[in-house]
Parts: C-alpha cells; sequence; structure tokens
C-alpha cells in the first residue's frame, strides 16, 4: 500500500494541534465556563477535518451524496 499522506495537511494538523494546547492551556481552569473548554479544542478538530479532506477520505463520501 502505497502512502500518500500530503504534507501540508500534517502542517495544519500540527499547528491546530499548538492552537488548542495554548487556548486550553491560557488561563487557569477554576471557575472556568464549560463553553470555553470545548471551544478551546475547535482547533484541533478543524485541524482533523481539514487533515481527513487533503488526504483524501472523504473520496467516497462525495459518491454517497
Amino acid at each position: 500500500m502505497k502512502n500518500n499522506k500530503s504534507k501540508t495537511s500534517f502542517t495544519f494538523l500540527i499547528l491546530a494541534a499548538c492552537l488548542t494546547f495554548l487556548s486550553y492551556g491560557y488561563s487557569p481552569h477554576d471557575q472556568l465556563h464549560p463553553i470555553y473548554t470545548m471551544l478551546s479544542f475547535l482547533p484541533l478538530q478543524l485541524g482533523a477535518l481539514i487533515w481527513i479532506y487533503l488526504n483524501g477520505y472523504l473520496k467516497g463520501v462525495k459518491k454517497n451524496f
């Protein structure tokens, strides 16, 4: 099996992980609203979606819709 992973997609994933780490660890977590915690993980989720799209894993989904 040939490894066709995109380097730009990996870069997006690494940047998203760093943004998530910085946004989650920016402030102390005492008396922190839970929505802030959920929003801090949003960059990682978007980065994972970009990684999936750029590596071609969504090609089968386009055929179904």
